[in-house]
């Protein structure tokens, strides 16, 4: 989107622009740019390689799985929530959309089930839907997207909480625009790692807490805001698999 204010549309010579800086730095980059609507005329395969955009499957998939959610926003229109299409015109809308790219191009697009921008797909989509449209993700032409807290099932339309892992330590960061709660246990978090998010958090602003979910046991850990607030704690590290 990059390059266009009003009726000027200079994509084209800013993707060169920064394009050719990247590949001088390094030849074997991968150059991707978001575009949250029809992304297809400002994505050629000559500059950038692949988008982060909405319209050819995101959009259509959450609407072929939708539930009731009139609390989220679609992806900035004014309707409460997605509308429900049938699996029929899910499919039209992706062919057609999907279409505009080279092929080239379409398999370097992200097929996201959501992002850092818009709701978690778990809250949008009806159970389990959510690991239908991740099978899709990972088997339609591109490269799937899992968004930080994807691989927890997280829900959400206004707050976010994921880990950064290393062998050595793990940090859990939560952050909320309104009020919010979470309830993260052992199939997330090793019992250690629960044990240690009951403790005073490296930083905290806002109204953040951590307690335990159940009353006899760690056997999870309620994380709760009453408004805008953000959380990082220190957990211990992950086992990582060999091989």
């Amino acid at each position: 989107m990059t390059g266009c204010l009003g009726s000027v549309d200079l994509n084209h010579e800013v993707a060169w622009l920064i394009a050719d800086r990247v590949r001088e730095i390094n030849p074997n980059a991968a150059l991707l740019a978001e575009s949250t609507s029809d992304a297809a005329p400002d994505f050629t395969g000559e500059h950038w390689q692949g988008a982060m955009t909405y319209s050819n499957l995101t959009r259509p998939l959450w609407s072929w799985l939708a539930k009731d959610a009139p609390n989220v926003n679609f992806f900035g229109s004014p309707q409460p929530g997605p509308h429900r299409i049938d699996a029929e015109d899910f499919l039209a809308t992706h062919q057609d959309l999907a279409a505009g790219f080279s092929w080239s191009v379409r398999q370097n697009n992200m097929n996201a089930l959501n992002t850092h921008d818009t709701a978690r797909a778990a809250t949008v989509m009806i159970d389990p839907a959510r690991t239908w449209g991740a099978v899709l993700t990972f088997c339609l032409p591109g490269v799937p997207v899992v968004f930080a807290g994807d691989e927890f099932g997280l829900e959400g339309f206004k707050g976010l909480a994921f880990v950064r892992e290393t062998a050595e330590s793990s940090v859990l960061v939560f952050v909320t625009r309104e009020a919010a709660d979470i309830v993260l246990d052992n199939s997330v978090l090793s019992d250690a790692q629960l044990e240690a998010l009951l403790a005073s958090p490296l930083h905290r602003s806002g109204t953040v807490t951590s307690a335990p979910a159940q009353p006899a046991g760690v056997e999870g850990v309620h994380l709760r805001a009453d408004g805008i607030s953000a959380g990082i704690w220190e957990l211990p590290g992950t086992v990582i698999p060999a091989g």
